[in-house]
Order: structure tokens, then sequence, then C-alpha cells
């Protein structure tokens, strides 16, 4: 309690040579007192500002009179510029009546085709999201879930500036540019944010030009967590026709292990759900033939390793995004979280990267690069006092989520890493 009732409630981070933010500053700064031609702008001299000056004349936002900048009398600028976001509003509207706002920047994924949109206990969907003009049109409806989106993302380093070997892990800084393609989405009833259903969507990627910390995990700090041998979950229940399909897969790869080549013998092979069964919201989803494939056990025992390392990643991920606004003091929304279990921004090895969710970064992923030891140890404190047994929302994410057996996993990789940091 103290933490929270004693604490600055926000960090005022800005970045004010940042592109967006310098622009409009400049805009507002004019309107108040023309800008003379050889003048600078706070710390920045007139030859920095200049290009800025020439995309507010070309917008037609200011004029020059002589050797001076000036803005149109009647104009107020300041009224258009968020103190708290840099993207602009989409309006959402019904009966042509505007009944809230989004972010620009997140209305792909908030208030796309068919989203439940919730205001004070109220429930709409969209109808109709048109960027162009800034605007989501919504009706009123009663149903018993939400939406939540589910996306594709890719994510290109731009230009590293920092990296430092952790021991276990190297941690690394640098300005990305992520790519997100809103694939579909999860109806999920109020409540116990049970899966009623999925749907996909047709949507085109979006492009954000930001800053990130991520993390590289060792192959070594992989294996010390695949050879505790955590994994005891029960096994799933694949369906009435379960035994009549892995005849068939077998069959159908011609009894060999798809991985080694190993022909069937005397023990009969295993089917693998290239996409995990737990994924899927039915088992005639999980079992179509094409997720479907024939691995000896060897190699099945591997493939289900790999996959549990990768839930245990991507729910340390998930617990990381988590805690990272009590450290940088932001609001959740400001950060967003990527996980893979290769990753070319860390040499094939597994990532976690943490993002500023805003155009340009205003210096949060920063912050954390600093952050990194005090931050997996906090992580560490957190998922290990949680009493739940195999994750929840509070530390790891739902199980539904991440799969059975993501927070030991977790836990187990957080250890490995806290042990190997160079000072240990």
């Amino acid at each position: 309690p103290e933490y929270l009732f004693e604490n600055n409630p926000e960090n005022a981070l800005i970045s004010p040579d940042h592109s967006e933010i310098l622009q409009s500053q400049l805009l507002c700064a004019i309107q108040d007192l023309a800008l003379m031609e050889n003048e600078g702008f706070g710390s920045l001299g007139s030859e920095h500002i200049f290009p800025y000056l020439q995309v507010l004349l070309q917008e037609g936002k200011i004029r020059k009179a002589n050797d001076r900048y000036i803005c149109a009398p009647e104009t107020y600028p300041a009224a258009e510029v968020s103190l708290r976001n840099l993207s602009s509003q989409v309006e959402i509207i019904s009966n042509n009546e505007v009944i809230g706002t989004v972010d620009s920047s997140s209305a792909m994924w908030m208030v796309h085709p068919q989203a439940i949109y919730l205001d004070k206990g109220d429930t709409w969907q969209v109808t109709n999201l048109d960027l162009e003009h800034n605007k989501a049109e919504v009706k009123t409806v009663q149903v018993n879930y939400f939406t939540q989106a589910t996306r594709q993302t890719f994510i290109e380093c731009k230009n590293l500036l920092k990296k430092e070997n952790c021991g276990g892990s190297d941690k690394y800084f640098g300005q990305v540019t992520v790519t997100t393609t809103i694939t579909g989405f999860k109806k999920l009833r109020f409540f116990n944010q049970e899966v009623l259903e999925w749907v996909e969507l047709d949507l085109p990627p979006t492009k954000l030009e930001t800053i990130a910390w991520w993390m590289g995990i060792s192959p070594q700090i992989v294996d010390a967590v695949k050879e505790q041998g955590l994994w005891n979950s029960e096994p799933n229940d694949y369906g009435k026709n379960w035994q009549e399909i892995t005849k068939a897969i077998r069959k159908r790869d011609g009894y060999r292990c798809q991985h080694c080549g190993t022909l069937e013998k005397d023990i009969t092979h295993h089917i693998h759900h290239i996409i995990p069964f737990r994924k899927f919201d039915n088992p005639e989803e999980a079992n179509n033939p094409s997720n479907l494939v024939t691995l000896c056990p060897k190699c099945h025992r591997l493939a289900e390793l790999t996959v549990q390392i990768q839930n245990g990643i991507t729910a340390t991920g998930y617990l990381l995004v988590k805690l990272a606004p009590f450290f940088l003091m932001c609001d959740r929304q400001d950060l967003d979280v990527f996980c893979e279990d290769k990753s070319v921004l860390t040499q094939n090895n597994p990532i976690i990267l943490i993002y500023d969710n805003i155009s340009g970064g205003i210096g949060l992923s920063r912050k954390l690069y600093d952050l990194h030891t005090q931050l997996l140890e906090a992580a560490l404190d957190l998922v290990s006092q949680c009493p739940c047994k195999e994750g929840c929302p509070s530390c790891v994410g739902p199980v539904a989520e991440n799969g059975v057996g993501a927070k030991e996993y977790s836990i187990a990789l957080l250890q490995e890493l806290i042990k190997n940091l160079p000072d240990r």
C-alpha cells in the first residue's frame, strides 16, 4: 500500500527533441509569440528547427511575414495538442453522437470491426472503423462477452544503440520498427474469461517506429531449465475420434518420424500438434490434419520441451511488461511486449522485448535497459509469492493463454538468469 499511495502517480517522461513533440510545441509557441527567422527554439538552433518550420509552412499552419514566422490570429493550436498522447484521436460515434475516443495508434486492436467497446457499464459493438476520417461507428448491444484482438508481430532492428552481456543473457537497446497485423479476435465471457469463439479478420498491417529494450536468452540457460524436468501436466483430452485420427496421420506420414526419419517398429510413433492443442477453442480445429505431424517418442519429447520453454518465455514476458510500469511510473498501455523462441535480433536465441508503444518512443525502454537486474529480481519475487498454482492474471497470465506449467518454467528461467548475472 505504501508503494502505491506514497509514490508519485507517474513520471512525466518526455523527449523534447522527439519530432512530433517538437513540431507541435513549436507551432504552439509561434501562436503565442512570432518566431524570428534566425531564432532558435529551446536548446535547438535555428538550423535544427528549419525543417520543422518548412513542414508547418507546407501544411498551412503558419506563414512567413518578412523575417518572422506567425500563426493566423484566430487559430489556437494548443487545443489540438494532447498532453497525454502523441497520436490523433479516433472518435467513437453512436447515432451521430461522440461517446468516447481512443488513440489512433490503438484503434486497430481496440475498435476493429465487431469489437465490443465498453463505456460506463454499457456495451457497444463496432460496425465500421474509418481511420481516414478518424471515426469508429458503434451500436448498442446486449452481450455476455467482451473481445480481445489477436495479432501477428514482426520486429526489425533499425539501429542498435547499446548491448551488454549479463551472464546467461544479453541485454539490448535500440531503435526498432514494429509491424503488427490484427488477424482476428476472441470472444471472452464476462467474469470467467471463457473463450466463446475465435473470429478471423482481414485488416492491413500497421507500422510503429519506436525504441525497445530486449533480452536474448542463451542456450545454456534454456538447457539448464530443460534439465530441471518440471513438466508434469495432466494429458489433454483430444476428443472422441483421437485414436482414429492418430492412425490416419501415421499412415499419411508413412509411419516415419517427420523430424529424424526413424521408421516405426516396436514402439508406436506419437502425433504432435504443431500449434499447441490448448491454443484452440475446440478439438476439431486443433486436430486438423495440417496441424498434426508424426514424431518418434524422442523427437516428440524434444518438441514438447520446446513448446514448454516457449510458454515459459511468453509467461515471463507477460510478467515483465506487467511489472515494468511500477518502475517507470507509466501507464501499462504505454508499453508492449514481444516474445519469440528464435529471433534474428538475438542471434536466433529466445527473445523477450518490451517497446515504447508510442511513435518515436519517449525513453521508457531506455530506462528499462538500466533497470535490467532490478526488473528480473522483482519479477522473480512477484511470481514466487503469488499463491496461484499454474498462473493467473496477477503474475504470468492465465493458464489458457500460456499453458499449464508456464509458471514453473518462468520461475526456473528467472532463477537461472539471476544466478548467472555477472555480479553474482
